[in-house]
């Protein structure tokens, strides 16, 4: 896997306008020191590779922070973070995840527990490659991530307790759906994203079968949150109108019978 200094540097990050991208680098990598056998620094001249097998597997016990730096690290190909317990920061703006490989697979998955990752621009061009994140791991969590022409942006896909927190959602190429929580998940949150996709079927989707999420403060352009009524979910502040109906997830076909 290809990984090259960013070509599309944020206003923040460009030299002479602001000092502070370079200054929480060099933070990241004082702290990725100080705690080295705890965490570690990811710089551009490592692949994404180098950095998955270095985050260990899920045999492997205790706490890892992943420190990313300023930079865009191209996938041609699809990983997995298996090992419990990894947190993985980005500078948000300034680190950046492309694909530019067709797999009909998502870009990142996250299988093992209470696994986090916060700060991370997401850029996927190719078509039909499923969502750029997926989650199956309980007690995992994706926030503060932005989403740029990705096919999709998020699934959810078993387990429970994970969180979906503060994401932004610029764009889906796909119609059905830009965060998407399916096979039975449990007992998770999905607040604070935004989605500006408008042309969704669903801006938020929950499966029938996964039970007891709270949907807060979300904001959708299209008012798009479809859920079932008899899961027990909790919904309060978001934009526009959820919808409370008997949902399927058919191979990316969503079909409805509306209660109300």
């Amino acid at each position: 896997m290809k990984v090259r200094p960013n070509r599309n540097p944020t206003p923040f990050s460009r030299p002479g306008v602001d000092p502070r991208i370079r200054f929480i680098t060099q933070a990241l990598d004082a702290l990725s020191r100080k705690i080295s056998d705890r965490g570690f620094l990811a710089t551009p001249d490592m692949s994404m590779r180098d950095v998955i097998a270095q985050c260990g597997t899920k045999s492997d016990s205790g706490d890892i922070n992943v420190f990313f730096s300023e930079g865009t690290w191209t996938f041609r190909d699809n990983f997995t973070i298996s090992r419990p317990r990894v947190y993985l920061w980005g500078i948000p703006g300034a680190t950046v995840f492309e694909r530019h490989v067709d797999n009909g697979k998502p870009m990142l998955t996250l299988s093992g527990r209470e696994v986090s990752l916060n700060g991370i621009r997401f850029e996927d061009s190719k078509e039909d490659t499923g969502a750029a994140i997926k989650v199956t791991g309980g007690r995992s969590s994706v926030s503060q991530c932005v989403f740029d022409d990705c096919y999709r942006a998020i699934e959810v896909a078993g387990g429970g307790g994970q969180r979906l927190l503060d994401n932004y959602v610029i764009s889906c190429r796909a119609t059905d759906f830009a965060i998407a929580i399916t096979n039975r998940s449990t007992d998770g949150i999905a607040s604070g994203n935004v989605i500006e996709q408008a042309s969704l079927a669903a801006d938020i989707f929950l499966d029938s079968g996964c039970k007891r999420w709270v949907l807060s403060g979300n904001q959708t352009f299209n008012g798009n949150i479809r859920y079932t009524e008899t899961d027990g979910h909790v919904e309060s502040g978001n934009s526009g109108s959820a919808a409370v109906e008997t949902v399927t997830f058919e191979t990316g076909v969503i079909s409805r019978e509306v209660f109300r």
